[in-house]
C-alpha cells in the first residue's frame, strides 16, 4: 500500500504547498470569473433580440449581489497577486524561502491593507 513507500512518509504539508493549490485555484476563478464576464458584455453589445431577457436577468442577478460578488473578485485577485509575487519572490532570492513564514504573514498585512483600500474606494463609488 501508499503507507509503506518510505517517500510518502517523510512528506509534510507546509504552507507553501497550501498556497500552491491556493494559487491555482485562484487562478482557475478568475479565469472563469474573465471568461463569464467577457461573455455577458459581448451578450449585451451583440445580442440578438430572443437573448435579451436572459441578459437582463443575468444583470439583475449582478446587480442583486453586486456587493457581495465584487469585493470577492477583489480578494481573489489581490490574493493571487501577492502569491504570484511571493512565488517571484522565491525565485529571484531563494534565501528568502528560509524565512517563509516571515515572508508570508508580510504578504498577507500588505494583501489585506489593498483589500481594505480596494474595499473603501469600491464602498465610495458605490454611496457616494
Amino acid at each position: 500500500m501508499l503507507r509503506d513507500v518510505p517517500e510518502l512518509k517523510s512528506y509534510k504539508i507546509f504552507p507553501g504547498s497550501f498556497l500552491f493549490y491556493l494559487h491555482r485555484i485562484t487562478g482557475l476563478l478568475l479565469g472563469l470569473y474573465l471568461l463569464f464576464h467577457i461573455f455577458y458584455l459581448y451578450g449585451i453589445r451583440f445580442a440578438e433580440p430572443s437573448l435579451i431577457p436572459f441578459f437582463e436577468s443575468m444583470h439583475a442577478f449582478h446587480e442583486s449581489f453586486k456587493i457581495i460578488i465584487n469585493p470577492g473578485v477583489a480578494f481573489i485577485a489581490v490574493f493571487h497577486v501577492m502569491n504570484g509575487l511571493r512565488i517571484i519572490a522565491f525565485e529571484f532570492e531563494p534565501s528568502l524561502a528560509i524565512k517563509e513564514r516571515q515572508v508570508g504573514w508580510f504578504y498577507w498585512v500588505v494583501g489585506i491593507t489593498i483589500i481594505a483600500f480596494m474595499v473603501k474606494i469600491a464602498q465610495s463609488i458605490i454611496f457616494g
